[in-house]
């Protein structure tokens, strides 16, 4: 009986030992695919950062480029100002206008307006 007694007792140990294996195996499994899994996070989390800084880059690159355009287009209607009050100026010459209608029409300083009036003037004929 006793022998019958320590026969179940190593077969129920021996059957522990199997089930704890599989246990143990089990979860070493699990623990290489949580690693792997690990491995995959860090890797999309690289790319994802390297992707930020090149968007950083890139609209940093556009935020310049912005600026250049804003101040570029800031001088060329300095410039189609200027250009549209001394094509006016011209007119007003043209029509007989004095330089003070000049000054008053096109924003001009006096001199300006005197060297439109100068270089616009109509010559009058002498016969």
């Amino acid at each position: 009986m006793i022998t019958l007694l320590i026969s179940v007792l190593f077969l129920q140990i021996g059957a522990g030992i199997i089930y704890l294996y599989k246990i143990r195996s089990d979860f070493k499994t699990k623990l290489q695919n949580l690693e792997q899994e690990q491995l995959k996070f860090k890797k999309d989390l690289r790319m994802v950062g390297a992707g930020a800084v090149g968007v950083g880059q890139r609209v940093n690159k556009i935020e310049d480029y912005m600026q250049r355009l804003a101040s570029r287009q800031d001088v060329a209607e300095l410039k189609q100002g200027a250009t549209a009050s001394y094509a006016h100026a011209a007119k007003i010459v043209k029509i007989g206008g004095s330089i003070e209608d000049i000054v008053e029409g096109c924003g001009l300083t006096h001199a300006e307006a005197a060297l439109v009036a100068m270089l616009h003037k109509v010559p009058v004929n002498k016969s």
